[in-house]
């Protein structure tokens, strides 16, 4: 199993797989894995992965004034055939803390990542997304995003090849279905 992205839960440190930004982003949020059922959607079978309602914190340095430095990216994602049945998507969540990163940065060429009403602070780059050094990428990566809100998404500046999904669009990505959570997905009972 690869691991990548530190999350900080409570007072500990866990390890998640499928997340390898550049610096740490810590998240509160809860997680699904198999039959729990909580907030935080995987599917490990599939590699399809959904966060709802989390709390994304980018722990990165601050960024200077006018610098255009980048400090690390929300997600990196490893589809690489467009045959995979792969992707991640981010359904009303928030994003702030500190630095500048990227929504996404395409770790493999097809790489397929959303983000749906979610509240993005002043860290998230204009541009939004990034294909890695390679403009290859750009026609066969897909990123959205949908009825998102705050200073970080503002998309007058992005990337040429983001997806700005009318509703239509982004309906598979918004609820379980997208991650085959009706198969395996078990109702939450307290």
């Amino acid at each position: 199993m690869d691991l990548g992205m530190k999350i900080k839960r409570g007072e500990g440190n866990l390890v998640m797989m499928g997340y390898f930004p550049i610096h740490p982003i810590s998240i509160r949020c809860t997680i699904h894995v198999n039959h729990i059922s909580q907030e935080h959607l995987i599917n490990h079978h599939a590699e399809l992965d959904m966060q709802k309602n989390c709390q994304l914190n980018s722990v990165a340095n601050p960024v200077p004034s006018g610098a255009k430095l980048i400090t690390g990216a929300i997600s990196a994602q490893a589809r690489s055939t467009r045959d995979e049945n792969t992707g991640f998507s981010f359904v009303n969540c928030s994003i702030g803390g500190r630095g500048r990163t990227w929504l996404g940065r395409a770790w493999r060429p097809f790489s397929t990542v959303i983000f749906a009403y979610t509240f993005m602070s002043e860290i998230i780059s204009p541009d939004g997304w990034n294909d890695w050094n390679d403009p290859s990428r750009d026609q066969t990566i897909f990123y959205g995003e949908y009825q998102c809100s705050g200073s970080g998404a503002n998309t007058t500046s992005r990337v040429s090849y983001v997806h700005i999904l009318n509703d239509s669009q982004a309906a598979p990505f918004l609820n379980i279905s997208y991650i085959d959570g009706q198969q395996w997905l078990q109702p939450f009972t307290n």
